[in-house]
């Protein structure tokens, strides 16, 4: 199938531009904060490094060629075309080369890549070869069965119809809209479907991957769980990958996966206090169907499983942080080795800014940052914050400018592609995030009920910080893994505050490393009290996202949301009106308009406000719209909104804002001022132009 070839492309062209512009990643020469080189299983880095690289350059091919051929009926034929001969030929020069390079290793030394060339063996035998124990074979499960429970486990779809769990319909709306738009749509230039303006300011480049995979004949469940998998199973390898590599700890490694997916928080023991007299505990704990948490919005998930099954896109986003730190840590880790030299040969030193040979992969690195602005922007931003902590402090400082930079420009130029100057970042200050107040102590109780005994490990993590000449390196890299967190409680990016709760994340998953580090310290120590302490500390760390994964199942177990395949509106949607059709509608979010790859004048506007859209503007349009009582008046209010089509249905009817229309014969308004297209029980569709 063309589809899962294009996925396998995707790991084959991003293999081999990993080795030409990555080196330091494929041939994973890389030493822990403590000195010693670590053994790194090549596979969990190369193979997940390879797709996110692979898969973001063959979305944009696609997506570039299907834009080039907008106006020829058929643009995503021409963008899947490309992209899978892009893939050929790239993925055909990386076999070409393969055996050739199989034997080669290297050691990254003063600011530069030696490489150490060993006698070549059979290639796929050389690669896999390694420390492969158990502890990576543990990773491997744990990431693969939390992949499948985030993805698969929440959409699904059988021969009449497509179900979501209650959970995660809501985001979906606009995921699936996205998706159709491309796969059924001509998307070109591309509109956001819950408010179809000319622009599209939400980062939509891995649902228009989707939607190219359902396109190439994946269905539409395969086509987002698929990439979904595998992105949430590269960034826990990546996630793994680089632990190991910061700690040289298997165990610590492995910790950061299970704090990356049961979070830590109070919100358990506020959970036990709510239980009802009559009920048993453990019935109270299994049949829970209510996220749970005292702080704003927990009861959405939106620190828990249900953000990774909702926002499919986020995994990607990280894996695209995880790159950076591992591509920058080298020169980190030199940087600060010079500190010992004394204030003057850190600061002035030639080598502490001189780009040296890490140029080359600072220029591409900082491209694929910018490549990504519009695959996940947030994750892009996150990056940048992390690598400008780290900079400070690093060797060859310039090479951070030289990635920055083009990043920045990139995202600029995309911004003003996409949104035609309308950009979604509206920087604001907004201090505590979700806080109650910005005061210190609102702050201080809100991190404390939100994360638990995270930050109090955390700070134990920092004065100890692993001993030894790394200590200096470890404390600045964490610290500067705080840096989204602190953005987050600091300025507002967009009209919601609580989307900065990625920031939030990522800082938490990467802080998570170093409170794996120490507990795994404390039980290597084999004191009972140590090793004590470490039990309960990995057991305050993890209960309450042991508990909120139990009431995600519940969630996707209970009474799901169904969208029903093919109905009478759906097939003639699909069939009687052009691809880009815009329809006037009621409040919609799962809706045949959007399952049909047409767009909506104002959906649900929630997704368009909080992407920084004039839903308010749009509503005053349809309110004034809806008070015209002349049928010429009406058609002619109709047409200068621009959209295609007045979709009539219970949504719209029971409106509280157009009711009065309706109750006072407002159907006889339109029936008059506008023709009739369509019409069946409930629903009737009137032409606009």
């Amino acid at each position: 199938m063309l589809a899962l070839l294009y996925l396998i492309l995707s790991f084959g062209a991003g293999c081999l531009l990993l080795r030409l512009f990555f080196p330091t990643l494929f041939f994973s020469a890389l030493r822990s904060l403590q000195g010693q080189e670590v053994p790194l299983y090549r596979p969990f880095l190369v193979l997940p490094a390879g797709f996110c690289l692979g898969y973001i350059l063959l979305g944009w091919v696609a997506y570039l060629s299907a834009w080039l051929a907008r106006d020829t009926g058929r643009p995503m034929a021409f963008g899947a075309g490309a992209a899978l001969a892009a893939g050929l030929l790239l993925t055909g020069a990386g076999l070409l080369t393969l055996r050739r390079r199989a034997g080669s290793g290297a050691v990254w030394r003063d600011g530069r890549l030696e490489k150490a060339t060993r006698r070549p063996g059979p290639s796929v035998a050389c690669f896999f070869a390694g420390d492969f124990g158990h502890w990576q074979a543990l990773a491997l499960v744990f990431s693969l069965a939390a992949g499948l429970f985030v993805s698969f486990y929440s959409f699904w779809e059988d021969a009449s119809s497509i179900s979501m769990a209650v959970n995660i319909y809501s985001d979906f709306s606009p995921h699936i809209a996205v998706i159709r738009s491309f796969s059924l749509g001509e998307n070109f230039p591309t509109q956001y479907p819950h408010f179809a303006d000319g622009t599209i300011r939400y980062h939509f480049l891995f649902l228009f991957a989707a939607g190219l995979l359902e396109y190439l004949g994946l269905p539409l469940t395969w086509a987002l769980n698929l990439p979904s998998l595998l992105s949430f199973l590269s960034m826990m390898l990546l996630l793994f990958t680089l632990a190991h590599a910061l700690t040289g700890s298997r165990g610590a490694a492995f910790l950061s996966l299970v704090f990356l997916f049961f979070r830590s928080s109070f919100a358990f023991f506020s959970f036990l206090a709510q239980k009802p007299e009559n009920t048993g505990w453990l019935g109270w704990f299994l049949n829970n169907k209510t996220f749970i948490g005292t702080t704003a919005h927990e009861d959405w998930g939106l620190f828990n499983q249900n953000v990774w099954a909702n926002q499919r896109h986020l995994s990607l986003g990280v894996c695209l942080v995880l790159l950076a730190l591992l591509l920058f840590l080298p020169l980190l880790q030199e940087g600060v080795e010079t500190l010992s030299r004394g204030p003057s040969a850190f600061l002035f030193a030639r080598e502490g800014w001189a780009p040296s040979p890490a140029i080359f992969w600072g220029l591409p690195a900082g491209l694929l940052l910018g490549a990504a602005a519009f695959w996940h922007g947030s994750m892009v931003i996150s990056a940048l914050l992390i690598l400008a902590g780290m900079g400070i402090f690093s060797r060859a400082r310039l090479t951070y400018l030289f990635a920055a930079l083009p990043a920045m420009a990139l995202s600029s130029l995309q911004s003003a592609f996409f949104t035609k100057g309308a950009s979604p970042i509206s920087l604001q200050i907004h201090l505590g995030f979700l806080a109650p107040s910005g005061s210190a102590g609102d702050l201080a109780e809100y991190l404390l009920l939100l994360t638990g005994i995270f930050f109090p490990l955390f700070l134990a993590g920092l004065i100890w910080a692993g001993g030894g000449k790394g200590r200096g390196a470890a404390r600045v890299f964490f610290l500067s893994c705080l840096l989204p967190l602190v953005q987050a409680f600091t300025l507002q990016m967009t009209p919601d505050i609580a989307v900065g709760h990625k920031q939030v994340m990522l800082s938490l998953i990467l802080g998570g490393i170093l409170n794996g580090w120490l507990l795994t310290i404390l039980w290597k120590s084999r004191r009972l009290t140590r090793r004590g302490a470490a039990l309960a500390a990995a057991v305050l760390l993890t209960i309450t996202g042991l508990e909120d994964g139990i009431t995600y199942s519940n969630l996707c177990r209970s009474t799901p949301v169904r969208i029903q395949k093919q109905s009478a509106l759906t097939n003639w949607i699909r069939e009687e009106t052009p691809t880009g059709s815009v329809f006037i509608t009621g409040y919609i979010t799962i809706h045949p308009v959007f399952t049909t790859g047409r767009l909506a004048y104002q959906g649900w506007p929630y997704y368009a406000w909080s992407a920084g859209y004039d839903t308010t503007g749009r509503d005053q349009v349809l309110e004034k719209l809806f008070a015209c009582r002349d049928p010429g008046a009406f058609a002619q209010a109709a047409r200068n909104t621009g959209a295609d089509y007045l979709l009539v249905d219970s949504t719209l009817i029971g409106d509280e804002r157009f009711s009065a229309f309706f109750e006072a014969g407002g159907e006889e308004v339109l029936r008059q001022a506008l023709p009739v297209v369509y019409q069946d029980e409930g629903t009737t569709v009137y032409q606009i132009r």
